[in-house]
């Protein structure tokens, strides 16, 4: 059996296409198999991905720090993707998700937060999502079952489909009539997901054999595995630290001081969401400023920021679509100035990494809306 998992948005079913690990120290998002992630989905993604989260804590431990999603369409907003990635995430470790060119025998539409303990949230707009999904239901040819948060099914009370409440993430696998991934905590982080059977358990055993006795092997005065590997927990606490702070005038002054005389700005921390940041242009907002910190003192940095949307020629002092990488020690600070009007809207997306032999990173996406 195998299973196509739609996110239900207010635009329409967007489906997961693929979802897997990856070597990649950040876990991103697509469309289809572009190569430009979506900044503020991938932020959220990244984040919901981490040690401790659900999907860590349902189908953990990972073989990789990343995942790379691929979707059929943008999801602009919101965090009603969770229980769907959850599900997939699940799905795809049991080689169960279907791919774009795999048959379909049931496609399954969710929408939901999931929190730490694997309880699903109310989101919202519930009727709009389940209006949007009737043309899925009549295209497909295949059943269509629909998973919502137990608090807003009677929303859904005369919509076609098979819409059943869900009050934890797992609840979905017993629908299906498909076992809880209890085993999964258990399992070594080397497994791959595309290794099932015997064939599977005897290409592991072997590859670990081999491994070992030429690790192990007389003189060789090499670290063992368990020195190497780093744990998602650690990898977690190695990456940069990111933060973001908007610029305002002191009392009695503008904007136009702060951007063309000797005023100095007032600094205010912006607390981030899934290491993401929505704002407004405002008369009050002259800037932003982000600040890169190293985990430990000392250590060695990489950063730059990719700038999109608004045309750089608003952006006062700002000379490139993208600015040149930077490298410097434990911390580093820069500005960015905006106008009072902006014509659409600013993102910019800032990176920082590690420049060890084992790098890690981190991403903080941020939106200035007109």
């Amino acid at each position: 059996m195998m299973y196509a998992v739609y996110i239900a948005t207010t635009d329409g079913p967007v489906r997961i296409q693929r979802l897997q690990p990856e070597s990649a120290p950040l876990s991103e998002v697509f469309i289809g198999r572009g190569v430009t992630p979506l900044g503020f989905l991938s932020a959220g993604f990244d984040n919901f991905m981490q040690p401790g989260r659900p999907p860590h804590t349902a189908f953990g431990p990972f073989s990789m720090p990343g995942f790379r999603m691929d979707l059929s369409s943008p999801v602009e907003s919101g965090e009603s993707w969770q229980l769907a990635v959850f599900l997939a995430c699940g799905l795809a470790r049991s080689g169960l998700l279907a791919g774009p060119n795999d048959a379909v025998d049931v496609s399954l539409c969710l929408t939901g937060r999931v929190d730490a303990d694997l309880t699903v949230r109310k989101v919202g707009h519930l009727d709009i999502k389940l209006e949007k999904l009737r043309g899925l239901i009549t295209r497909v040819g295949h059943p269509v079952k629909i998973f919502v948060p137990a608090d807003e099914l009677p929303e859904a009370t005369g919509r076609s489909g098979n819409v059943t409440a869900v009050d934890d993430a797992l609840e979905v696998f017993d629908q299906l009539g498909l076992p809880r991934p209890e085993s999964a905590r258990k399992t070594t982080t080397g497994k791959s997901w595309t290794l099932t059977g015997k064939a599977g358990a005897v290409c592991l055993v072997l590859g670990l054999l081999g491994f070992l006795i030429y690790e192990f092997r007389p003189g060789n005065d090499r670290e063992s595995p368990e020195d190497r590997v780093m744990t998602m927990e650690q990898v977690a606490d190695l990456a940069p630290r990111l933060a973001v702070n908007v610029l305002r005038p002191p009392s009695g002054e503008s904007c136009a001081a702060v951007h063309f005389g000797n005023v100095q700005p007032v600094q205010e921390d912006v607390p981030l969401h899934n290491n993401a940041v929505r704002l407004s242009v405002s008369p009050l907002l002259c800037g932003l400023s982000f600040v890169i910190r190293a985990a430990t003192r000392g250590e060695n940095l990489s950063t730059y920021a990719d700038f999109q949307g608004a045309r750089v020629a608003e952006m006062i002092g700002q000379p490139g679509e993208a600015s040149l990488p930077v490298r410097f020690a434990d911390q580093h600070e820069w500005s960015v100035m905006l106008p009072a009007l902006l014509s659409e809207e600013f993102n910019v997306t800032v990176f920082a990494m590690t420049t060890g032999e084992e790098p890690v990173a981190r991403r903080l996406n941020l939106s200035v809306t007109p």
